[in-house]
């Protein structure tokens, strides 16, 4: 991706950085995760499956700011 030189979280915990790491376990976005995905499961394929899980998930990456590359798109 443009703008990143590693596959690895900045977080030091991820061997590299995925979709799981960020919605389920990045010490970076803990509050973050909190308030958005809430009471919901920690199984992203529920979360993902769903369309409550995944506005929240959305909510989340976008709260994150790691997709910016993308929002002159939208």
């Amino acid at each position: 991706m443009p703008g990143f030189d590693t596959k690895h979280c900045a977080c030091g915990y991820a061997a590299a950085m995925s979709v799981r790491h960020v919605l389920l376990s990045c010490p970076r976005w803990v509050d973050e995760r909190e308030e958005e995905l809430g009471e919901l499961t920690r199984d992203l394929r529920e979360i993902l499956g769903t369309e409550q899980g995944a506005t929240a998930a959305i909510r989340l990456i976008l709260r994150t700011g790691l997709l910016e590359q993308f929002k002159a798109t939208v």
